[in-house]
């Protein structure tokens, strides 16, 4: 999940780098004027919100993670002390 919100983030990045004043902007832009730096804001707006969103939703998926490895450690842990409980027992 990780690779796919990260690509997801470059394939915005990329496009806003593509877009307006580095790269081939509409028509808009390319005649300039205000139409064209209002255009450009707006796009700039836009691709900063949607990469915020992705962010978040990279952040949120890697919280979730986090804890689901931990409740995998806790179960894990758990198991080896009833294994080594079970081993005890059969040592006496």
């Amino acid at each position: 999940m990780n690779r796919i919100v990260a690509s997801k983030l470059l394939n915005v990045t990329a496009m806003r780098n593509c877009s307006g004043k580095g790269g081939h902007g509409g028509s808009i832009n390319q005649a300039g004027g205000i139409f064209g730096e209002v255009e450009q804001a707006r796009e700039n707006q836009y691709f900063r919100k949607k990469q915020e969103e992705q962010l978040l939703a990279l952040k949120k998926h890697m919280e979730d993670e986090i804890a689901h490895h931990k409740s995998q450690a806790e179960a894990h842990a758990k198991a080896i002390q009833r294994n080594q409980e079970k081993l005890d027992q059969l040592k006496k």
